[in-house]
């Protein structure tokens, strides 16, 4: 439906965690792809805050203090019927993913999809196309694999170009934790580097 890509595509998100939010503001900043027009913590904001500006996309939590995001998106579209409605949640249920769609929404992503896949769906979605995004790595991997699956997410979020601070936003853990899990890694594989973490992961099929 959008035709320029001079300008940049207008985002809101309604999320309860308001440091997860900025870390996210931030990382989609850089991209200098991305606007974002407002941030809410509740649905009761985010929809005053959707009357008041022009909106391409929203991202939007499923908790929420005073509702379930997946219930919002009759009123969304009545409110603003060309408005692109994303779900972004911790929840990564193909149960909750395939209501998202049967419900009508644009996309559904887990809070940890590395940021540049983010991006790149989020730019398909603004034009029209619906990504229902169900991030298996933690499934993908050898049953004979030495890592758990939180250190399986952090080595995914290193191989896209994350450091530590960006990860622990988006992980919603500490950076003290995303290092001890980076730590443990290295210990795990016998490697010095994130380039031989990663490359060691590849080729024992940890990681795809």
């Amino acid at each position: 439906m959008k035709t320029s890509t001079n300008n940049p595509i207008r985002l809101c998100i309604i999320e309860d965690h308001l440091l997860f939010s900025e870390g996210l503001r931030n990382l989609l900043a850089d991209s200098n792809e991305f606007e974002i027009c407002a941030i809410a913590t509740t649905i009761k904001d985010g929809l005053d805050r959707l009357k008041q500006i022009e909106v391409d996309v929203l991202l939007l939590d499923i908790n929420l203090p005073d509702g379930n995001g997946l219930n919002l998106f009759p009123v969304l579209q009545k409110l603003k019927p060309n408005l692109k409605v994303v779900i972004l949640s911790m929840f990564n249920e193909i149960s909750y993913m395939k209501t998202a769609e049967l419900k009508g929404f644009s996309g559904y992503f887990p809070k940890n999809i590395p940021i540049q896949l983010l991006i790149k769906h989020l730019k398909e979605i603004y034009e029209g196309k619906k990504v229902f995004f169900r991030n298996d790595t933690s499934l993908l991997h050898s049953s004979q694999c030495i890592l758990s699956s939180k250190e399986i997410e952090v080595l995914n979020f290193l191989r896209f170009g994350k450091n530590v601070n960006e990860i622990a936003v988006l992980m919603g853990n500490s950076a003290e934790t995303i290092r001890s899990h980076k730590k443990n890694i290295a210990k795990k594989t016998k490697t010095h580097s994130v380039i031989e973490m990663i490359e060691k992961a590849k080729t024992l099929g940890w990681i795809v």
